[in-house]
């Protein structure tokens, strides 16, 4: 099914956007700030700030994000919402025990395997080995053409044991590996867990992503929910109902539903 175009389906949204208890979930890298060389340079507006903190005021918030929690809720920083990181696998909030999920018990082999590729991959310029805790993620934007087929061919070598045995499972993104414990968890679970668990059960979901892992929670919401994926590509294939082009246009919308009345 194609995608609409969100802010052309307003009219036909406004009146349930009213009627009903709203949680808004969005990504942060490539959602709320653009996709940039450095994790660390994805640093969110002064104007996104203040339009979270009215959207806040007015609904239940949520940042679902593939970085640690402690990273993204750092971040943000804005409280009285709810965070999950490593793709929903460390989540808090209002209300919200994340050590009840049960993951701890997966950073021993995250560290080893973080502990390899640092070993392995540490005089290829431009690659950079995120350890978060529970997840890692290997970036390589940064690596030459000529150095990208041994980034990957080294990636395998040592991961690839680790994912036949069941301990992780990967997954690539732009220009990234993503590695996470082998378990039947994403980002779609975990939005559902934070709903049921502040007692929205029949709350209306609204949910903002802009790449793979937010098809997890495309895929996962019910009738009536909204879908909103952030890309300039309108006939990509996803799960998702709608459609924006850009952070920019993600922030401005988000504004206006601040405001709604």
């Amino acid at each position: 099914m194609r995608m609409e175009y969100l802010p052309d389906s307003w009219n036909k949204l406004v009146d349930v956007f009213l009627s009903t208890s709203v949680f808004v979930f969005l990504d942060y890298d490539g959602t709320l700030t653009p996709i940039v060389d450095k994790p660390e340079n994805a640093v969110l507006s002064a104007e996104s700030m203040r339009v979270l903190r009215r959207l806040r005021d007015k609904y239940c918030v949520g940042i679902v994000s593939g970085r640690s929690l402690e990273d993204v809720r750092s971040l943000v920083g804005v409280s009285g919402i709810y965070y999950a990181g490593n793709h929903g696998l460390e989540v808090s909030g209002p209300k919200i025990n994340s050590k009840a999920l049960g993951f701890e018990r997966f950073r021993p082999v995250i560290r080893e395997i973080c502990s390899n590729l640092k070993s392995s991959l540490g005089d290829v310029d431009g690659v950079l080995v995120e350890d978060k805790g529970l997840t890692a993620s290997i970036h390589y934007r940064l690596v030459s053409e000529r150095d990208r087929g041994r980034v990957e061919g080294d990636f395998w070598n040592l991961v690839g044991g680790y994912v036949d045995s069941g301990d992780v499972k990967v997954t690539s993104g732009k220009m990234v590996f993503e590695i996470r414990p082998s378990v039947d968890w994403d980002k779609g679970r975990a939005v559902k867990w934070v709903v049921d668990s502040a007692g929205g059960g029949d709350s209306l979901i609204v949910y903002f992503g802009d790449d793979r892992t937010d098809e997890d929670v495309f895929r996962r919401l019910g009738e009536g929910d909204v879908g909103v994926l952030v890309s300039e590509d309108e006939g990509i294939e996803s799960g998702a109902g709608y459609f924006l082009r850009d952070v920019d246009e993600v922030i401005e919308f988000l504004s206006v539903l601040s405001r709604l009345e």
